[in-house]
């Protein structure tokens, strides 16, 4: 998930509640990767383009060595495209998604259709049985 917004109480809400997902997760006994909590070296230093693809090569390493990504959605419209890009590289290397939608929005149907599990909320996510990875599928318009 990425929690940038142009309204900063609004990442600084998306950044806690990505937190608070990994925690849940820990407290599930996953290893969780966080691209923020891992700042590349020297970043400061280098100009964008360098720092984006120093960030590039760290998430596409981080998306190979998983074997479950867990997305974060705030609705189609309103996730940043990296965010999408990264959840269709991972079903592409055919890692199982779990898609927790945060509002109440329209979801993107290629992130939809490539989840294997689409539930709602960090509740949900608590609720969720990592080992078991059970399918749930949504309605495409069920979560409108």
């Amino acid at each position: 998930a990425s929690f940038a917004h142009k309204d900063k109480k609004i990442s600084e809400e998306r950044k806690a509640a990505m937190h608070k997902a990994a925690e849940i997760l820990r407290g599930k006994g996953l290893d969780v990767f966080l691209p923020c909590d891992h700042p590349l070296p020297n970043a400061w230093d280098m100009d964008n383009y360098s720092w984006g693809c120093a960030v590039y090569g760290s998430d596409i390493s981080a998306l190979q060595s998983c074997d479950i990504v867990v997305y974060l959605s705030w609705g189609k419209l309103d996730n940043a495209a990296g965010s999408a890009w990264e959840a269709g590289y991972a079903c592409g290397l055919e890692k199982s998604i779990v898609l927790v939608s945060m509002t109440d929005s329209l979801e993107s149907l290629m992130v939809t259709v490539s989840s294997r599990a689409h539930i709602r909320g960090l509740n949900e996510l608590s609720k969720y049985d990592f080992e078991k990875m059970p399918i749930i599928k949504r309605q495409l318009n069920e979560v409108n």
